[in-house]
């Protein structure tokens, strides 16, 4: 069944904004180590939409298993799925094809 789920999250199409956002949340919480409100996406991250708006896109990014929410009261943090799909555009963008992150490459891409 997770092999199913994963195939079906890699074929989902994201907005652009979605993609932003999630990218923002992706890269916060790898600083941080902590979940991403979106407050602080908004103010730290200088995304141009209001947090009610990213509130909404988070909420459908979690509907699409990309985020969750570890407490009621907290913000979102990236799923693998999210990861690997953070991971992956970084390579292709930088044209690192790989270079450099083949010994993780089962566990973040695979």
């Amino acid at each position: 069944i997770m092999d199913a789920l994963a195939v079906s999250l890699s074929e989902v199409e994201l907005t652009s904004r979605q993609w932003e956002i999630l990218t923002a949340v992706c890269r916060d919480h790898l600083l941080t180590g902590r979940p991403v409100s979106s407050l602080q996406l908004c103010r730290m991250q200088g995304l141009r939409w209001s947090s009610a708006t990213i509130r909404s896109e988070l909420a459908e990014l979690e509907a699409l298993g990309l985020v969750m929410q570890p407490h009621a009261a907290s913000g979102r943090v990236p799923t693998r799925e999210a990861l690997r799909r953070y991971v992956q555009d970084i390579a292709s963008a930088r044209g690192l094809g790989g270079l450099g992150l083949e010994p993780w490459r089962s566990d973040l891409i695979d």
